[in-house]
């Protein structure tokens, strides 16, 4: 039996890494716009801490607020055109403690939290992606004909005044992406560059989490919870135990030298999808070189964050660089990829993954690689089964609806016939199993 398994950031949690939203942003944004004087704080949502967040966004908002609005054009004065400076180079020296790290995406975030209509806590790695989204298209959009897609807060309180959420995200984001000069190419130049910088700053957070000790807490746990997910008995082997695994992580942490730690020869391949966040370790890049199973000169793909490719199939939208498909490309990530597809699997495993929308093509490709329709190929999906009996129902019922979005949403690239009927003939064949983390195989 051949198995695929796809990992998402849960199976990092679940073995004890803080990798969670508020685990970097809470992290980020006390270095960034801490106070010294004060306690660390414990959560994102620290009374304390969230008053100093607050202080610092007031601050930026007046900076910024002498900015007016870089779609309106430039006008000549006496034969001169007149400038506007970029005030995210200008003044953001004055807003963090830490003026070399700051990106323009910091100071998007800080703000997201403040005028989305949804708890910090409640954040996954997949609001990243849809702020990403949000923010290069209302950035872009130079016609100011993009509509909001996300959920804003009906008024916000900043600097002495009530706004409604949208209109200061929106006004926030041109000013910290203009550029000195209305120019689309220019601005998703800029935007994409300190994307890449605040991308680095995550990779350094999660670096400095863990080493490759077999011994240590968190590779020990990796190991068991792989083990379990694969079927792995050293004797007697159990009939159920795949013959062939691969493993696509959607994680920057344990990358293909996590294999020399589980020993297991059934592993044919281990791909990090979107880069790995050791990029920069010389051991790593040492290894890779002269290394046919990687890329040869010693270049390794940082992480990336990016956006869903859907609706974003028009060359002359810029957008498009942020895309997922397109990142992959242009950081070289299949260049240290040994997998050539995941075609003929008889079992995809998924744990830990929220299977958000911006990840849909990937699954959408896996299925298709399989014929799922007509084959049988088995999907079992694990969730975060939750402490007490009522978070425990809340998310089973999440869990079903979030997997029965992502094929509901796959069946409408199939026939008619066949699209409209996929969930049923998967739940018929019985070839469709959602599990809580608290029935792993043994």
């Amino acid at each position: 039996m051949k198995q695929l398994i796809v990992l998402g950031n849960g199976f990092d949690l679940a073995c004890g890494l803080k990798s969670s939203y508020n685990d970097f942003f809470l992290d980020r944004f006390n270095k960034l716009f801490g106070d010294d004087n004060l306690p660390k704080p414990a959560t994102i949502e620290d009374e304390d801490f969230q008053n100093k967040l607050s202080e610092k966004r007031d601050t930026i908002w007046v900076n910024t607020g002498q900015l007016s609005n870089p779609r309106i054009p430039l006008k000549q004065t006496q034969g001169y055109k007149t400038t506007r400076p970029d005030y995210f180079k200008k003044l953001s020296k004055n807003w963090t403690n830490d003026k070399q790290t700051l990106t323009r995406w910091d100071v998007i975030f800080l703000f997201a939290e403040l005028c989305l209509d949804k708890k910090v806590s409640a954040y996954k790695w997949q609001d990243i992606e849809s702020i990403i989204l949000e923010v290069i298209s209302i950035a872009l959009d130079f016609q100011n004909k993009y509509s909001l897609k996300l959920n804003y807060a009906s008024t916000v309180n900043i600097s002495l005044s009530s706004i409604p959420g949208e209109q200061l995200f929106k006004e926030l984001i041109y000013n910290i992406s203009f550029t000195r000069e209305p120019s689309i190419e220019k601005t998703a130049a800029e935007l994409l560059n300190e994307l890449e910088k605040f991308e680095s700053a995550f990779a350094n957070f999660i670096t400095t989490q863990y080493k490759l000790d077999p011994f240590s807490n968190y590779i020990s746990n990796a190991k068991n919870l792989l083990r379990c997910l694969s079927r792995y008995h050293e004797f007697p082997f159990k009939q159920d135990a795949p013959s062939e695994v691969d493993v696509l992580s959607f994680n920057y942490s344990l990358d293909k030298r996590f294999l020399d730690i589980l020993n297991d020869t059934r592993i044919e391949t281990w791909s990090n999808i979107h880069g790995i966040a050791s990029f920069a370790a010389p051991n790593v890049r040492n290894n890779s070189q002269g290394n046919s199973e990687h890329v040869g000169d010693g270049i390794i793909p940082a992480p990336i964050f990016g956006v869903d490719n859907h609706n974003i199939d028009d060359n002359d939208d810029w957008r498009i660089i942020f895309t997922k498909p397109y990142r992959v490309i242009e950081n070289g990530v299949n260049e240290i990829r040994k997998s050539n597809g995941y075609a003929n699997t008889d079992k995809i495993t998924i744990y830990g993954h929220s299977l958000g929308q911006a990840d849909y093509s990937y699954f959408e490709t896996i299925f298709d690689e399989n014929n799922l329709y007509n084959s049988n190929t088995e999907i079992e999906y694990f969730y975060y089964a939750g402490e007490d009996p009522l978070e425990k129902v809340k998310n089973r019922k999440n869990a079903t609806k979030t997997l029965y979005n992502l094929l509901t949403d796959y069946g409408k690239t199939l026939s008619d016939r066949h699209g409209n009927n996929i969930i049923n003939k998967l739940n018929i064949e019985n070839r469709l199993t959602i599990a809580s983390t608290e029935n792993l195989p043994s």
